[in-house]
C-alpha cells in the first residue's frame, strides 16, 4: 500500500509531495536518506510523526532544519540533522493488524509554514545560545549540556569558515574560524586575557555576513 506524506529536504530546501510505501522501514530510510541507519521520530503532530535519521548529529552534516511556530521550546524544536518525512497517523484493522498510514492532517503549504531549513553555522550557532540549557537529564540533574553535546557533533569537511569581529582600539579585526564553537574558544580566550588588551567581541558572522550571534550572545556564552 502506498500513502501521501511530506518529504522534508533539508539539502535543496524544499518540502514535497511523495507517495511512500507505509508497509514498511525501506521508504522511510529512501526518502530519509540515511542508508542502513535507523530513524526515529524527531517530531509529533497530534499523532503524526515526522522521521529523521536517528544519527543525523552523528554524522558531519551540513543541512538541518527545525520545527517552527509551536508553543513550546521558545516557539522551535531544537536543529534536526539531515531530511525529515512527515506522515499520517497509523491505521488499523479490527483484529489489531496494521492498515497502513493514513494522509497528513495538514496540507502542505501548512505545513511548509512549521519547517525552517538551517545551515550548519545557523545550527551551531543555535547550540550556542542554548549552551549552559540541558541537553540530556536524568531524573531532572543536568547530564549534559547543549555546548557540552555539540562539540561533539562530526564537522564536515571544507565546512565554509566563520567570522569573529573584533572591535578594538584601533578599528574592527575579522578573523576567520572554521565552526562558531572555534571563534567561541578564541573569544573565551580573549576574554581571559582582557587585562593585556580592549578587545570587544563584535559579532559572529557568516559569508554572507549574515549575523549569527550579535554581541550580546556572544557574552551571554562566554558567561
Amino acid at each position: 500500500m502506498t500513502a501521501k506524506a511530506y518529504q522534508i529536504d533539508a539539502a535543496a530546501r524544499e518540502i514535497r509531495e511523495v507517495e511512500w510505501d507505509d508497509t514498511g522501514i525501506v521508504d522511510i530510510r529512501r526518502f530519509l536518506n540515511c542508508g542502513d541507519s535507523g530513524f526515529c521520530v524527531g517530531w509529533m503532530f497530534a499523532g503524526e510523526p515526522v522521521y529523521i535519521d536517528d544519527k543525523g548529529l552523528l554524522k558531519p552534516s551540513r543541512h538541518f532544519f527545525q520545527v517552527i511556530n509551536l508553543d513550546v521550546r521558545g516557539g522551535a524544536s531544537t536543529p534536526l540533522a539531515g531530511n525529515g518525512l512527515y506522515t499520517g497517523r497509523d491505521l488499523y484493522k479490527p483484529n489489531g493488524d496494521s492498515a497502513g498510514a493514513a494522509p497528513p492532517r495538514m496540507s502542505i503549504e501548512e505545513f511548509r509554514e512549521k519547517i525552517r531549513f538551517l545551515s550548519r553555522a545557523q545550527a551551531d550557532a543555535w547550540s550556542a545560545i542554548h549552551a549552559k540549557e540541558s541537553c540530556t537529564s536524568i531524573n531532572g540533574q543536568t547530564v549534559q549540556t547543549w555546548e557540552q553535546f555539540w562539540r561533539e557533533v562530526p564537522i564536515p569537511e571544507g565546512l565554509p569558515n566563520v567570522v569573529l569581529r573584533l572591535d578594538g582600539p584601533d578599528g574592527t579585526t575579522n578573523v576567520a574560524f572554521p565552526t562558531v564553537w572555534d571563534a567561541i574558544d578564541r573569544a573565551r580566550l580573549l576574554r581571559d586575557f582582557r587585562p593585556l588588551g580592549a578587545w570587544k567581541h563584535g559579532a559572529l558572522i557568516s559569508p554572507d555576513l549574515t549575523v549569527l550571534l550579535t554581541a550580546d550572545e556572544i557574552t551571554k556564552v562566554l558567561s
